[in-house]
C-alpha cells in the first residue's frame, strides 16, 4: 500500500490526540470528585491541619460543588469525640477553602460538640482551635448560609457535664467585620 503524503495524515493524528485529551480529562475528573480521592488526598491534609482523626459513614464529594459527610466523627484526645453530626453539608468550591475560605452554605444536622477540661486546663478542643488559626489570622472567612438543627453542646470539667439540648441556629453570614443576622 502506498503511503499517505503528511498534509492528508494530520486528520488522523489529530482526531486521535484529541480523542487522548479527552478520555484524560474525563478519567481526571473522575478521580478527582471520587471519595477515594477525598479520603485519600483531602482527608489526610485535613486532619494533620487540625490535628485530629476524622472518620465518617459516607462522603458525596464534588470540587465545583462542595461535599456532604453523613456520620462524621471528629476524635482528638480522650475517649469520646469532640464533634459528631448526623450530616455536615458544605458548600464551596474546592480552591475557595485555602486561606481565608469563602463558604456559600454550611448546614450541620444532629450535630454534637463536646468539650472536655482536664485537670491542667487543657481541652480536647485545644487542637483543632490551634490548627485554625496556624494561618496567623491573616486570612478571615467568609461563611454565608449557616444553619445548625437539633444541636448539642457539652461542657464538662472533672467530674461535672453541662449540656445545652435541642439547640437550632441559623446566621445570614459569618465573618470578620461582616453584619448579619442569628436567630436561635
Amino acid at each position: 500500500p502506498r503511503c499517505l503524503p503528511w498534509w492528508r495524515r494530520w486528520r488522523k493524528a489529530m482526531l486521535w490526540t484529541v480523542g487522548l485529551g479527552l478520555v484524560g480529562l474525563v478519567g481526571g475528573w473522575l478521580f478527582v470528585s471520587s471519595a477515594f480521592f477525598f479520603r485519600g488526598i483531602i482527608l489526610p491534609q485535613i486532619e494533620k491541619k487540625l490535628r485530629a482523626k476524622i472518620t465518617f459513614e459516607h462522603v458525596d464529594w464534588s470540587p465545583l460543588k462542595g461535599i456532604t459527610l453523613q456520620g462524621l466523627v471528629v476524635w482528638t484526645t480522650g475517649d469520646k469525640p469532640v464533634f459528631k453530626a448526623g450530616e455536615l453539608l458544605l458548600r464551596a468550591r474546592a480552591w475557595e477553602l485555602g486561606n481565608g475560605p469563602i463558604v456559600r452554605q454550611l448546614l450541620l444536622v444532629d450535630p454534637v460538640l463536646h468539650i472536655a477540661i482536664a485537670a491542667d486546663g487543657t481541652s480536647n478542643f485545644d487542637s483543632i482551635r490551634e490548627g485554625m488559626r496556624s494561618d496567623g489570622g491573616r486570612n478571615t472567612s467568609d461563611i454565608s448560609g449557616v444553619s445548625i438543627s437539633n444541636g448539642t453542646l457539652l461542657y464538662t470539667r472533672e467530674d461535672t457535664t453541662c449540656a445545652l439540648r435541642d439547640m437550632s441556629l441559623t446566621l445570614d453570614r459569618w465573618g470578620d467585620g461582616l453584619k448579619g443576622e442569628l436567630k436561635l
